[in-house]
């Protein structure tokens, strides 16, 4: 009997297998073996290149792992008479994908305001979500960012607009903008991915006057 006691983060419930040993499960998965053995005086369990004689204890053998690859491993049961056949095993692991992000923004030069809508997901859950931008002035940079608010689940839509006038551009000023989005991975840090940056940029004077 194997328990699966899945990262708390995928939100899935745990589990437990009897009687398989190949089995598929996302990375992180802390996995216990429970084994029923009779006539058996040590029970031999290949993992990680590590061979461990484990001494069963009331015809009961317990073996823990927190698994984070691929990886095969085999049990053998041996007592003074005989040695079992080998038995060999496949793990399989799902590895945290990164989140995903699909933006569509216009300009609306009527109203003067970038409005952007998107579609983010997940895997398992995304957590934080920012609009990131810079305006590029003739003397100077300046690189600011606010919070979207998102839920905690795999997928969302959402939308976002900026005021042009709140950001006192004056003529020829740039501003370039994206995206960013995190993931709740717990296992390998949360992972962040970016949309791709967009530009405005103000008339000139020139641009103006002509």
């Amino acid at each position: 009997k194997i328990n699966l006691n899945f990262p708390k983060y995928t939100g899935l419930k745990n589990n437990i297998l009897e009687n398989i040993g190949d089995m598929i499960i996302p990375e992180g998965t802390s996995l216990e073996w429970e084994f029923n053995v009779k006539n058996t005086d040590s029970l031999f369990f290949m993992l990680k290149n590590e061979n461990k004689k484990l001494i069963p204890n009331n015809n009961k053998v317990y073996v823990k792992e927190q698994i984070f690859s691929n990886i095969n491993y085999s049990i053998s049961a041996v007592n003074n008479h005989i040695k079992s056949s080998t038995a060999n095993y496949k793990i399989d692991v799902i590895k945290d994908e990164y989140p995903k992000i699909n933006i569509a923004s216009i300009i609306d030069s009527s109203n003067n305001k970038i409005i952007s809508n998107g579609i983010i997901s997940d895997d398992y859950s995304v957590t934080r979500l920012t609009f990131n931008y810079t305006i590029y002035k003739l003397d100077s940079t300046i690189t600011k960012y606010c919070e979207i608010p998102v839920y905690i689940k795999n997928e969302q839509k959402f939308h976002h607009i900026i005021n042009l006038d709140t950001l006192n551009l004056t003529p020829s000023d740039k501003i370039a903008y994206y995206f960013e989005l995190w993931d709740n991975d717990e296992i390998n840090g949360h992972k962040s991915i970016k949309s791709s940056e967009k530009t405005y940029q103000e008339l000139s004077i020139s641009d103006l006057k002509n």
